[in-house]
Parts: structure tokens; sequence; C-alpha cells
């Protein structure tokens, strides 16, 4: 049972084989490289200005990230991870 709840979460449906990430994911690294320039501005002292527009940037570019995994993701595994994220940007915006 237990075995058959991993296959299913985890497994890709097209090749069959178990999947938590894939390379190239273009829109990850740009996320993850907006994310590291917001920390080394923020870090640096940098104007408020210029750290809120990399914050806005990181957002839009992980929720891209997100979009594509919920929707073309290859696993349900993949598919929640995007709604998950997509959920915690929205309520990180609304706080």
């Amino acid at each position: 049972m237990l075995q058959r709840a991993f296959d299913w979460l985890f497994r890709d449906r097209e090749t069959d084989r178990i999947v938590l990430g894939q390379f190239p994911n273009p829109s990850l690294f740009i996320a993850m490289g907006l994310f590291a320039a917001r920390w080394l501005a923020s870090m640096a002292g940098a104007s408020d200005g210029l750290v809120q527009g990399l914050d806005w940037a990181f957002a839009v570019a992980i929720v891209w990230w997100a979009g594509r995994e919920l929707l073309q993701g290859v696993n349900p595994f993949r598919r929640i991870l995007g709604l998950v994220v997509i959920v915690a940007v929205i309520a990180s915006r609304a706080l």
C-alpha cells in the first residue's frame, strides 16, 4: 500500500522513473539567482527600493516556476509542490 502511494506521488507517468527534480529548469535558476541577488543587496545595505524590486522579481520568477509545475508537472508531487509555492507566495504578499 505504501509503495503504491509512493509510486503514485513520485513516478513520471511517461518514463516510469521516480522524479523529484529535473534539469534544466531555467525558471527556477532565475528565481534562485534573484533570491541570491536580493539577499546580497540586503546584506550590502542597498536601497530599500532595490531590495523590494528584487523581492518582487523573485516572487514573479518563483510563481512562474510554480505555475509551470502546477500545470505541467510530471507527477502529483511536482504539481502539489507548485500549488503549495503559489499559495505561500500569495499568503506572504497578503501579510
